[in-house]
């Protein structure tokens, strides 16, 4: 199942699995909030030092440049962390981090120019030329790609092209080789720990969403996707079918065979039916003995072959060799009616009910279907 798939694309960004998409931008929202919030306050915190070191008009010009980048970080920290975002607001947050720094960088290098090198002034100008490396080394706060990260580190090596221009030459104590050998080695350790990253969160992100016994999706993730997948379907005026299962006479499993046999039969169950799903299907273990499968583009029709071919596979067995039976229901938007998944859920479940009452071991699909069209599971 595509949206269940475990691999982790560490190069290009826009291939990853929606619900990890949107914890990933969650982090790198927060960190980009947190981080232009702390160089807000060292920007505007420098002015005084600038003040101290260099004559007029040139810490007033500084002095400037500084409350524009300040309060552009600031902007940035309020909207990130008072804001929910999305992957691509994410990212463009992220590119702004970078950006602003970048506009303060070569603003400064224009006002530095004419400053001598010699005495603490100098010593001081020379510091503001460490920006490049500032942004190579940053791109490891962040759990980001091969694709990204290579974004970003082209963003410090313009800035470093820039102050190796001839320009700003005289700004800096070291040659073009040394400069670009410098902030490409910083930022190829950056972007490792930061594909470090990515990989760290991916598998927690993975683990909080499984089921470990099952490793089925769990019920709030679920409860979210599906509710992704009804407003995508609504919008695209494309169906969607949920399948509602129920293993039949659990209680009975685990009273006679005891509670370790109850989870085998769970993992058989949820094993068959992970098999016979389609690589865009999801499958969430919704409660104790229960089971949800959306089916994106899919109709009643097509839930019922899926049944079929759960029909041929079973569920597994019991210890003394009995079948394992599910009763299913049903329920398709936009053919039933549905206002909300919420709603397509609970007919899906109404109709797993209906099942059991005539007799389990069957599926319901619409209610006032010809009888041949519920099914007795073999």
């Amino acid at each position: 199942m595509a949206a269940e798939n475990d691999t982790l694309p560490l190069f290009w960004p826009l291939r990853r699995a929606p619900y990890f998409a949107s914890r990933r931008a969650a982090v790198i929202s927060r960190r980009v909030g947190e981080i232009a919030g702390l160089f807000a306050l060292l920007t505007l915190a420098w002015i005084p030092i600038d003040a101290l070191v260099f004559e007029s008009p040139h810490w007033q010009r500084l002095a400037l440049v500084r409350v524009l980048a300040g309060g552009a970080l600031g902007l940035l920290a309020w909207s990130s962390r008072r804001h929910a975002s999305s992957p691509a607001r994410a990212l463009l947050r992220l590119a702004a981090l970078y950006a602003v720094p970048l506009a303060f960088f070569v603003a400064t290098l224009e006002v530095l120019l004419p400053i001598p090198r010699e005495g603490v002034g100098g010593g001081v100008a020379a510091a503001y030329s460490f920006m490049p490396y500032m942004l190579a080394a940053g791109i490891a706060a962040f759990p980001l790609g091969a694709s990204e990260s290579l974004a970003l580190a082209a963003i410090a090596f313009a800035a470093e092209a820039w102050a190796l221009g001839a320009f700003a030459r005289p700004l800096l104590p070291h040659s073009p080789v040394e400069g670009f050998w410098l902030v490409g080695a910083i930022a190829s350790v950056a972007a490792y720990a930061a594909m470090s990253q990515l990989h760290l969160l991916h598998a927690v992100v993975r683990q909080s969403l499984r089921d470990p016994l099952t490793q089925c999706m769990r019920r709030e993730f679920g409860t979210e996707l599906l509710e992704t997948q009804f407003l995508l379907a609504t919008r695209h005026g494309t169906p969607l079918a949920v399948l509602f299962a129920d293993i039949d006479r659990f209680k009975a499993v685990n009273d006679t065979f005891g509670h370790e046999a109850g989870d085998r039969v769970l993992a058989q169950a949820a094993a068959s039916l992970r098999a016979v799903l389609r690589e865009s299907d999801l499958l969430v273990r919704w409660g104790g003995e229960e089971f949800l499968v959306m089916l994106p583009h899919a109709g009643a029709a097509d839930a019922r072959l899926l049944v079929e071919r759960l029909r041929a596979r079973g569920f597994g067995r019991l210890d003394d060799g009995r079948a394992v039976t599910m009763s299913l229901g049903i329920a398709q938007h936009p053919g039933d009616g549905c206002a909300s998944a919420a709603d397509l859920v609970a007919l899906a479940d109404k109709r797993m009910y209906a099942a059991k009452q005539a007799g389990r071991n069957r599926c319901v699909g619409a209610e006032g279907e010809p009888a041949e069209l519920v099914l007795a599971l073999q």
